[in-house]
């Protein structure tokens, strides 16, 4: 009798580890990295720049420039606006051009805010700088896809050290 109950809850056991493993996901309670998705696009005579942040940092973001503004508000989306203005630089040997913020919007989970940068066209790939998250989390990470004429590079910049990782370059589509 002992034996085919043991043989019973060792099958039992088996079938439930094997169900936990299909159904539960492989990050459930992983840590997300802290960092700001940023897309730079040629059109025609400007770059479109849209920057993302996930909510939870946009809150802390929030919190560390004005405690009492909220994110939902038309100021406190202001606020992490022109913190990403001031902390986002694109620079290109030969071409000098201006940032302009142009909007924000919350969408689902993330935060986007919406940059037009007015110039000429870079001849060579600008150098980029991003550490708007800093101010909170020390040395974040930028994810940069930076699409002009036939590139299209999906570019990883370490903001604790001047090294930056590209996944595709020349005609190769990051995507």
């Amino acid at each position: 009798m002992k034996v085919q109950s043991s043989k019973h809850l060792l099958h039992l056991t088996c079938v439930v580890t094997l169900l936990a493993s299909v159904f539960l996901p492989i990050g459930a309670g992983a840590h997300r990295d802290h960092g700001v998705w940023t897309e730079i696009l040629w059109a025609q005579d400007h770059f479109e720049i849209t920057h993302q942040l996930h909510l939870a940092d946009a809150l802390t973001l929030l919190d560390a420039l004005d405690a009492s503004a909220s994110l939902e508000s038309l100021r406190g989306q202001a606020l992490i606006a022109l913190h990403l203005e001031e902390t986002f630089s694109l620079e290109s040997e030969g071409a000098e051009g201006s940032t302009k913020t142009i909007g924000a919007e919350i969408d689902d989970d993330f935060l986007f805010i919406y940059q037009e940068w007015y110039g000429q066209k870079p001849l060579v790939e600008p150098r980029f700088s991003l550490t708007a998250l800093n101010l909170i989390y020390g040395a974040t990470r930028a994810t940069i896809h930076y699409q002009i004429d036939e590139l299209n590079e999906l570019i990883h910049v370490n903001q604790a050290s001047s090294e930056t990782h590209r996944a595709a370059s020349g005609n190769r589509s990051a995507y």
